[in-house]
């Protein structure tokens, strides 16, 4: 059996950066097909029925852009959710959003619902986690 690899936090942060700099220099062209890549296979899999409901993320730096798939689902009916950080308590809060025109600019160049809207407390179907060099 194999012995696991232990990386050192320091180790950590600097495979994090290497990766987010790869990424963060991906042609739009690349995102972009993958970003409808993503979305194909959700659709083939039959996963924008009316009621379904997506925690979603905006995308930043790179990231698969999501906001196409948004679109889609509010035109299916379905419901998108977004989090908004709270920092203070280190929780994550999830609304529902029915237009970009409810997300702000916060930390770190994220956008996040307005707190202004009722918090989402049902079930969720679907999640999409950005993730680096996990």
């Amino acid at each position: 059996m194999d012995t696991p690899t232990v990386v050192s936090a320091e180790d950590k942060k600097t495979i994090r950066r290497r990766v987010l700099a790869a990424r963060e220099a991906l042609p739009g062209a690349t995102i972009a097909r993958w970003s409808t890549a993503i979305e194909a296979h959700l659709d083939a899999a039959g996963l924008f029925d009316r009621g379904t409901v997506f925690h979603l993320y905006y995308p930043m730096r790179g990231e698969v852009d999501t906001r196409p798939l948004i679109e889609r689902l509010w035109r299916r009916g379905a419901t998108a959710l977004l989090p908004r950080s709270d920092f203070t308590t280190r929780q994550v809060i999830n609304y529902p959003i029915r237009s970009f025109a409810e997300l702000e600019p916060t930390r770190f160049g994220m956008h996040e619902p307005k707190t202004d809207g009722t918090s989402w407390q049902g079930p969720i179907d679907v999640i999409f986690v950005p993730g680096v060099a996990f």
